[in-house]
């Protein structure tokens, strides 16, 4: 799909921000036989997004669905002023392209969506009982949602200190599991 850019925006692309995703939509499309004008549309959409990402410092591990809104509520397309009726089609394009960036980088970047934490603790948990144990995604999830309520429970808005538990906390713990499992159900 991109042999149908000019030389010079193959160029600009491949160091776009998002050049990794450009190259992955690109064969997508084309694969999905999509009409070329309408990809085109999306790729240099994925492109803008990518430049203003960089204008902006935003690194492209930490974009998420509030930056692709905010990114939105200010597009306008780049170099070509439209006239009112088509704008509309322009911005639904936009939109598609710029949830799909957020799609890929959610799968290339998993770790990225984890905001506290706790997340980030039980994402590092869930990569150990995988990679290291290699247990079945049912037990991993069910380890996880224990793990989940036991930091709940002590570091709730907190800095996770574990050095901070004593025995007699993580024993007390343990005998009301049943009960607290219960209330999370």
């Amino acid at each position: 799909m991109l042999k149908y850019f000019h030389p010079l925006k193959i160029d600009v692309f491949k160091k776009n921000p998002l050049a990794k995703i450009l190259e992955i939509e690109a064969v997508r499309l084309k694969s999905q036989d999509y009409q070329i004008n309408y990809a085109k549309q999306l790729l240099n959409n994925i492109a803008y997004f990518g430049d203003w990402l960089k204008k902006n410092g935003i690194s492209v591990e930490s974009v998420d669905r509030e930056t692709a809104i905010r990114f939105l509520k200010q597009f306008k397309p780049p170099n070509n002023p439209l006239p009112a009726h088509r704008l509309k089609g322009a911005r639904i394009a936009a939109r598609a392209a710029v949830f799909s960036v957020v799609k890929h980088i959610e799968e290339l970047h998993p770790e990225s969506r984890l905001k506290t934490p706790i997340q980030r603790e039980i994402y590092a948990f869930g990569k150990y009982l995988l990679d290291v144990l290699n247990l079945a995604k049912g037990t991993r999830v069910r380890y996880e949602n224990f793990l989940r309520i036991f930091l709940e429970r002590f570091f709730r808005g907190k800095r996770i200190n574990l050095t901070a538990l004593t025995p007699k906390m993580v024993r007390n713990y343990i005998d009301q599991v049943p009960s607290i499992i219960d209330d999370y159900r």
